[in-house]
């Protein structure tokens, strides 16, 4: 596939967007199943899930089912590892769920490739794309796969689409300006005597962005709010 391809999906701006050049993506590796699945963390460290994909209408309700999640070894391997996956019957006979894959086959998913890709703290990409029919024994053509997936799962890092899969609540007011003077290499008590508050309300305001976002140091918080735009550009010049 040519670069300008992986550029366009780069710059998907919606879900719609995103199922067209899935879609696209997927026909032309003649696979006829794709699936791209967020999963994010609350406040509270509870797993969230948003997805697109072209999944049969039967299956659409049954792939969201949290038991089925917990039960899939497929799912499993990718939700905990970094490692691309190919997938089989054998997986989960291996797995001891095989009646499983004897549930999921009817549906189009017989075999698959996956990849996963970090989107920032707390948050994950995984992209599989998969198929009735059984993968090629060129070993070489089923790396090919591998790669056109992590390349695709790369472009994917900035994308508005997949962004709005899971929206960030904007931050307050006093939240803006003190993650302004963080991202300006600011203490808390320089911070503190610039805002004319407390110290204690500066390490308040910066533990709800901490909880907010999902990380746990500073440089992490900086990186995130301006991954996502969240200090209005006014505040950073």
């Amino acid at each position: 596939m040519k670069l300008e391809f992986f550029e366009g999906f780069g710059a998907a701006a919606s879900r719609d967007d995103l199922h067209r050049r899935l879609l696209e993506f997927a026909h032309e590796l003649d696979f006829e199943l794709f699936t791209l699945v967020v999963i994010d963390k609350d406040h509270a460290g509870r797993l969230k899930y948003s997805s697109v994909s072209n999944a049969p209408d039967a299956w659409q309700h049954i792939q969201h089912d949290p038991k089925l999640a917990v039960a899939d070894p497929v799912h499993s391997y990718l939700r905990d590892s970094t490692r691309p996956l190919i997938w089989s019957q054998d997986t989960y006979v291996k797995a001891g769920a095989a009646d499983l894959w004897d549930f999921i086959a009817p549906h189009g998913y017989k075999v698959g490739v996956a990849v996963t890709f970090p989107l920032g703290p707390g948050r994950k990409l995984i992209l599989s794309v998969d198929r009735n029919q059984a993968l090629p024994k060129d070993p070489s053509k089923v790396t090919g796969f591998v790669g056109m997936l992590q390349l695709l799962a790369a472009y994917a890092q900035d994308n508005e689409g997949i962004r709005s899969m899971f929206p960030t609540k904007p931050l307050s007011p006093h939240q803006q300006r003190v993650m302004a003077l963080v991202a300006a290499g600011k203490s808390n008590s320089v911070i503190a005597d610039i805002l004319e508050i407390s110290p204690d309300t500066v390490a308040f305001h910066l533990k709800a962005v901490f909880a907010r976002l999902g990380v746990s140091t500073r440089q992490q918080a900086v990186l995130e709010v301006e991954r996502l735009k969240l200090i209005p550009r006014e505040l950073l010049d």
